[in-house]
C-alpha cells in the first residue's frame, strides 16, 4: 500500500513539474504606455469625455443580462 501511495505521489509531482515548466524562456515584455488606457467617450451632448480623470483607474463590470 505504501508503494502504491509513493508511486502515485511521484507521478503526480512529475506531472505538476512538467505542466508548470513551459520550456520557453524567450519571453518579451512590452513597456507600459499610459496612452493605451486614456479612453474618451462621447456624451449625449456630442462632447468627448475622458473616463479616467486624474490618471485614476476605472474598473467596469458588464453583464450579459438584457
Amino acid at each position: 500500500m505504501k508503494k502504491l501511495l509513493l508511486s502515485f505521489l511521484l507521478i503526480t509531482l512529475s506531472i505538476i513539474i512538467i505542466g508548470c515548466s513551459n520550456g520557453n524562456n524567450d519571453t518579451t515584455y512590452e513597456a507600459y504606455n499610459d496612452e493605451d488606457f486614456n479612453i474618451s467617450l462621447i456624451n449625449i451632448n456630442g462632447e468627448n469625455v475622458n473616463i479616467s480623470p486624474d490618471q485614476k483607474t476605472i474598473y467596469a463590470y458588464f453583464t450579459g443580462i438584457g
